[in-house]
């Protein structure tokens, strides 16, 4: 009987125990332990060790997670440098790893990532996501795109600008020949147009104008503002010729200033002889072999008295004659304007082939 009562009170024993087990805390010699677990008061989370102790200027791993306690022992959240290096913790606390946080990515260790590429993407000294972004090197600017690639060859549209970027991706300043046409890029890359740029006008897209009135004043071949009238009636006179010639399917004829220079010499001459022979008795087209001008054929229009290129193109194309040198095949054409000492105005085309 007495080992029976000794037996059970030893199962009350072992079961009181048991029961002490599953609580938050046991007294042991008048000490109260505590399990480890989360603290809060109004100042914030805290993390109380089992012993009563909690982690202070550190991190801590708890239940799989990192968190970050200051010098007074409190969780800290949201964006934090410590030892010099950016982290981002939830609103809970946790260490946020591998992922974007808005423009900014956290990297397997928690710490923000900063100077590299990260899927493609950018990430700056700041450790942001640069989506463009103009960057200046020693070879010059170059536009960035937010996937990391860059324009080259080509031109792109940025806030409002055009710029032209080279093959190695470089932007471009100054006067440049594109894709056969001139444009006027200023120091900071933006293409002009719309504008005058010294004698050279920029048009709308930005190409320079060339053979074309511009609000009264008339841009030559190369693109420049022809001050001289003369040298204006004698490009035009040219423009028109070119326009009869594709309106029949024929090719144009290239301008020559050498050539144009002879017909000035023979629209000159027309006010003592207004002829096809010169003053001295001699063929018109001798003025030609004075300019040292190679050709194979020749021809020469001339007229006096019309007051503007059109007046003057006018009559030559209802003549027969002087039509077939303007449809002939001709390969450069010159025009000489002069006006002489009576105010008569005197016009003359020469055509060669070469």
């Amino acid at each position: 009987m007495k080992e029976e009562v000794s037996s059970m009170r030893n199962k009350r024993v072992k079961l009181f125990a048991a029961a002490l087990l599953f609580m938050g805390s046991i007294v042991v010699g008048n000490k109260e332990v505590q399990a480890a677990q989360w603290e809060y008061n109004s100042s914030g989370w805290w993390y109380q060790e089992d012993d009563g102790s909690y982690p202070v200027n550190t991190w801590k791993s708890i239940s799989g997670k990192w968190y970050y306690f200051d010098g007074n022992g409190y969780m800290l959240t949201g964006w934090q440098k410590i030892n010099g290096v950016w982290y981002y913790l939830y609103s809970d606390g946790a260490m946020a790893s591998n992922r974007w946080v808005g423009d900014y990515y956290l990297t397997e260790n928690g710490a923000m990532a900063t100077n590299t590429w990260i899927d493609g993407y950018y990430v700056g000294s700041d450790g942001q996501w640069k989506r463009n972004q103009w960057i200046n090197t020693e070879y010059g600017w170059w536009y960035r795109h937010g996937d990391g690639s860059y324009t080259t060859n080509n031109w792109e549209f940025i806030d409002g600008y055009w710029y032209y970027f080279d093959g190695n991706g470089y932007m471009k300043t100054g006067w440049q020949e594109i894709w056969g046409k001139w444009y006027y890029l200023y120091s900071d890359g933006a293409m002009a147009s719309n504008r005058w740029i010294g004698d050279y006008y920029l048009t709308e897209s930005g190409a320079m104008a060339t053979n074309t009135w511009i609000d009264g004043y008339y841009v030559g071949p190369d693109g420049k503002w022809v001050k001289d009238i003369s040298i204006v009636y004698e490009m035009e006179v040219a423009n028109i010729v070119n326009k009869e010639r594709a309106a029949n399917g024929l090719e144009p004829l290239e301008y020559d200033y050498e050539l144009a220079e002879a017909a000035g010499v023979r629209a000159k001459e027309l006010e003592q002889n207004l002829s096809h022979t010169r003053p001295d008795g001699t063929s018109c087209f001798t003025v030609l072999q004075e300019f040292g001008i190679e050709y194979w054929m020749c021809g020469e229009n001339i007229a006096a008295g019309q007051r503007t290129p059109e007046q003057v193109m006018n009559g030559w194309m209802n003549s027969p004659g002087h039509r077939q040198n303007i449809m002939g095949p001709y390969t450069h054409i010159g025009v000489g304007y002069y006006v002489d000492k009576n105010g008569r105005m005197n016009w003359v085309q020469l055509f060669i082939g070469k």
